[in-house]
C-alpha cells in the first residue's frame, strides 16, 4: 500500500507538472503591455463595437505592428519622423510616410499593406471613441493585423489595420 500512495504521488505530480507545461499560450506578439491599459481598452472597445454592430474583426493584435503604429503616431503628431526628418506638414501624409519607411527600415513586411489608419485625439477624455469609422471603411476585413498606439503627452490613439500576406 505505502509504494502505491507513492508511485500514485509520482504520477499525479508529473500530471501537474504536464498540465502547466501544456497550458494554452499567447504569442508575444500579441500581448498587450499592462502598462498600456488605453491600448487595452481601445483594443476590446474596438472589437465589442464592432461585433456588436455585426461586423467581423478577422483581425489580431500585433505589438510589432503597434510599434509601427507608434511612429506613425509621433509623425502624425509632429510631422516629423525620426530626428529633424520633416515627412509633411499634414498628419495624414506624416503617418503614411511614417509607415513606408518602417516598412523600407525592414520593421515590418515590406509587402504589407495599411488598409485603415485612424488617429484618435482626446480618447480618454470623451470615453467612447468613433471605432466604426475603423471597421466600417472598406479595407478593414482584409486586415490580419491591429496595432495600437498611445501617446499619453498628446492624448492621441493611433489604430492601424494593416494586411500582412502570408510568407511561403
Amino acid at each position: 500500500m505505502k509504494n502505491f500512495k507513492k508511485i500514485l504521488a509520482v504520477v499525479l505530480a508529473a500530471m501537474l507538472a504536464l498540465t502547466v507545461l501544456a497550458g494554452c499560450s499567447v504569442p508575444e506578439d500579441q500581448i498587450i503591455p499592462a502598462q498600456q491599459t488605453q491600448v487595452y481598452d481601445a483594443y476590446n472597445n474596438l472589437i465589442n463595437k464592432a461585433s456588436a454592430d455585426g461586423y467581423t474583426c478577422n483581425a489580431t493584435y500585433s505589438r510589432k505592428v503597434s510599434d509601427v503604429a507608434w511612429d506613425m503616431l509621433i509623425a502624425a503628431d509632429g510631422a516629423y519622423g525620426d530626428g529633424d526628418t520633416v515627412y509633411s506638414s499634414s498628419k495624414d501624409a506624416a503617418a503614411k510616410a511614417a509607415f513606408e519607411k518602417a516598412k523600407a527600415d525592414g520593421k515590418i513586411a515590406k509587402n504589407a499593406v495599411l488598409k485603415v489608419g485612424y488617429l484618435a485625439t482626446n480618447p480618454t477624455s470623451y470615453g467612447s471613441y468613433k471605432y466604426d469609422a475603423i471597421y466600417t471603411a472598406g479595407d478593414f476585413d482584409d486586415a490580419n493585423y491591429l496595432g495600437i498606439s498611445y501617446n499619453g503627452d498628446s492624448n492621441h490613439l493611433m489604430i492601424i489595420a494593416v494586411y500582412i500576406p502570408a510568407s511561403k
